[in-house]
């Protein structure tokens, strides 16, 4: 029996169906196709009745966005997420989960006319007979974005994309278990190109017959094969391949090779193929990022590119040719294959003389020479050498450290995020020393209104935008505020106000590094920073027109930071990216005049000296890169005015002026010892403010004051300021 019941949302709520469908009941057909054709159905199941403990369910509003799951049981047709037999719409977006069961084929969704987009299935159990197809068309549309996952159980043939007339693109298939009997094919294409496809081998996924990014009438290209693990026994074909065309090109396609993959001396490694005599070398390329494993052969590849390892054992050989195996580095004419090079991070620095054989066809044949002599290679994404390469003994490829290791300019780019760190500690600083401690201050002046002295609560916020040209420049979005206990008393010399807080930034931020001789890096990063500590300031009697004071904080806390960089990668594309954390503390040291020009007009004229260390870090990269941050110190010195007036009892507007100079503010890092360049936010940048302070009532307790802050030189944006005051 088959049962169908409409969800609306409401748990309790659903409404029986019944689907008509045809049953043999005699033994092995005991179900049909199971399909889903856009028919008004959200919850389908096959009952266990003919199928004895296995179910099949979907849900499907439309050719669009069903899933499909069968648990176990045997179906003696098809499953399909959903299938287009009559109109040009397309069928997308469905799923299919097989978790067990028997059954002879699952497409995740079939259009006879129309594309197939979006479409999924993912096999975990159970055995699918004929094979697994992740979208289909059989028309003049094309196949793409669909995808193919297999975790356990055991397929036939594993096809990510599959058009007749149109074309195969950007389908995915990734096998990280289970067992695939037939072949494995990112996109096919019957009469049209498939480019963009990819398929992923690795963990315990098992493969008995070829693997292949691509396949198609027209142009093969832009394929990716990767394998990171997994066990080959083919059966029949015997080949891992980016690309191959019955009649078109076989070109730009890229195989990976790394991890620890058994039974690849069994496979033959191939960049393009094609019956016809077109074009199956140009930009295919192998990654190989494996040590001492044997292959059976390597042909059709122009880029040649070996990722060494961080440890090298004396002997050892990167790739291996088996014994009757070739390894081609032409394309049968006049072209020959190149070698690139690059070094795993987190390897020791290589010294020159020393040699990595990288192909050893000793076993076997060697085809061809390379056609570069020499090459530069990147030790993970902070440290360059120069190689020679060259053939010896008529089968072994060597590579022999020429020169370096120098440092990477590029690297100067994991500096600038470090000093995304120093900034932000400065912005807090800046808010303990301006809005904070004047908050604190009035906090402390009107607890003290009745007995001469008394205890206040004030807090300040302030966030805004700023660039920092370092060489290249910093962007940086941040926030910063504190709150605490201001404690004040009058004293003989004067006012004394004393208060200890606490205090936070965050900060969202984008690194800019431009070179001469070098592409350009962009990284982005997030940072923040926690601390306390304790503030002062003494304001003194009158003197002549107007009063001295004097103003002092010191803080302390950890800062921690996260970042990254897409366009600094290494030879294995892995993006550099790190997180830090390290102390900071700081001080300030202030003083000023305030001069009182009329009843309602005054000028408060003052410097102030800033010291702020962020203690260095070692972290390791993402690309296994050892880094040392040094100890980055701020010391800056700022001069200024502001002009205050009352325009009533409530309301008092400035407006205020400051230049301001950094003598240090370098962010100094190495790598193995090698300095790199060090991006610094030294020079002067001038500061201007305008804002206002506002007592809502004389009866309540509370003062606010808003200000904006605008930046000019060094350092250039605007942040807004608030602090709040308010007596017990």
């Amino acid at each position: 029996m088959i049962h169908a019941a409409l969800h609306t949302g409401k748990p309790l709520l659903a409404l029986i169906l019944c689907v008509l469908c045809f049953f043999r009941l005699s033994a092995p057909a005991l179900a049909e196709d199971v399909r889903y054709p856009g028919a008004p159905l959200e919850y389908i199941e096959v009952s266990d009745s003919l199928a004895p403990s296995g179910s099949a369910s979907g849900k499907s509003n439309s050719l669009s966005g069903n899933s499909v799951t069968v648990n176990s049981g045997t179906i003696s047709g098809n499953v399909y997420g959903a299938v287009n037999l009559n109109d040009t719409d397309a069928v997308t977006n469905n799923r299919v989960f097989i978790k067990g069961g028997e059954m002879y084929e699952v497409v995740g969704g079939e259009s006879h006319h129309g594309a197939a987009t979006g479409n999924s299935v993912i096999l975990s159990g159970g055995r699918v007979a004929n094979g697994i197809i992740g979208g289909a068309v059989s028309n003049d549309a094309d196949a793409s974005r669909n995808s193919v996952t297999v975790l356990g159980g055991e397929a036939g043939s594993v096809v990510g994309g599959s058009a007749r007339n149109g074309n195969a693109s950007h389908n995915d298939v990734t096998v990280l278990g289970g067992l695939v009997t037939g072949s494995i094919q990112g996109g096919y294409s019957s009469n049209g190109s498939a480019s963009g496809n990819r398929v992923i081998i690795g963990g315990s996924a098992r493969a008995r017959n070829g693997v292949e990014g691509g396949r198609s009438t027209g142009d093969a290209s832009g394929n990716v094969v990767i394998v990171t693990g997994g066990i080959f026994d083919p059966q029949y074909d015997d080949f891992i391949r980016g690309g191959y065309s019955f009649s078109g090109k076989a070109i730009h396609n890229t195989v990976t090779i790394s991890g620890a993959p058994v039974g690849l001396e069994t496979m033959k490694l191939i960049g393009g193929g094609a019956s016809s005599s077109m074009d199956v070398f140009t930009g295919n390329t192998l990654n190989f990022q494996s040590a001492n494993l044997t292959v059976e052969g390597v042909s059709n590849f122009q880029y040649l590119n070996f990722h060494l390892p961080a440890s090298w054992g004396a002997g050892n050989a990167m790739l291996i040719i088996a014994s009757s195996g070739t390894a081609s580095l032409t394309d049968g004419g006049t072209r020959s294959s190149v070698v690139g090079l690059s070094i795993d991070g987190a390897a020791a620095p290589l010294k020159t003389g020393d040699q990595f054989l990288l192909i050893d066809a000793s076993a076997g044949t060697l085809s061809g020479t390379p056609e570069n002599a020499s090459a530069d290679a990147l030790q993970g994404v902070t440290l360059k050498y120069g190689f020679d390469i060259q053939t010896i003994g008529g089968n072994q490829i060597l590579a022999t450290v020429s020169g370096g290791p120098r440092v990477n300019e590029r690297a100067k780019a994991l500096s600038e995020g470090n000093l995304a760190g120093l900034a932000l500690i400065n912005q807090g600083v800046e808010l303990v020393a301006g809005q904070g401690l004047a908050a604190a201050v009035g906090a402390a002046r009107r607890a003290s209104l009745s007995t001469g002295r008394g205890l206040g609560v004030f807090g300040a916020i302030s966030g805004g935008w700023s660039r920092y040209d370092t060489g290249s420049h910093l962007d940086m979005g941040s926030v910063s505020l504190m709150t605490g206990l201001a404690w004040g008393a009058e004293l003989a010399p004067g006012f004394l106000t004393v208060g200890a807080f606490l205090e936070y930034g965050n900060g969202a931020y984008d690194t800019y590094n431009s070179f001469s001789n070098a592409a350009s890096v962009h990284g982005d990063g997030d940072v923040y920073h926690v601390g306390g500590g304790v503030a002062g300031r003494m304001d003194f009697a009158s003197a002549g027109p107007g009063r001295a004071y004097a103003e002092a904080s010191l803080s302390a806390g950890g800062v921690h930071n996260e970042y990254d960089s897409a366009d600094l990668r290494d030879g294995t594309g892995r993006k550099a990216k790190y997180d830090s954390s390290s102390a900071w503390y700081g001080f300030h040291l202030g003083g000023g005049y305030l001069w009182k020009i009329t009843e309602s007009a005054s000028l408060d004229l003052h410097g102030k000296y800033f010291q702020t260390r962020q203690e260095g870090d070692s972290v390791r990269l993402s690309t296994g890169d050892k880094v040392k941050f040094r100890n980055a110190d701020s010391s800056r010195l700022r001069l200024g005015g502001r002009l205050n007036w009352t325009l009533d009892r409530r309301f008092h507007p400035y407006v205020g002026l400051a230049w301001e100079h950094e003598y240090d503010g370098k962010a100094k890092a190495s790598v193995y010892g090698h300095a790199l360049d060090a991006p610094s936010l030294r020079g002067d940048t001038g500061i201007g403010e305008v804002g206002f302070t506002y007592a809502p009532s004389a009866t309540l307790p509370l003062t606010i004051d808003f200000g904006v802050q605008g930046y000019a030189g060094k350092r250039e944006g605007a942040t807004g300021s608030l602090r709040v005051k308010y007596l017990f």
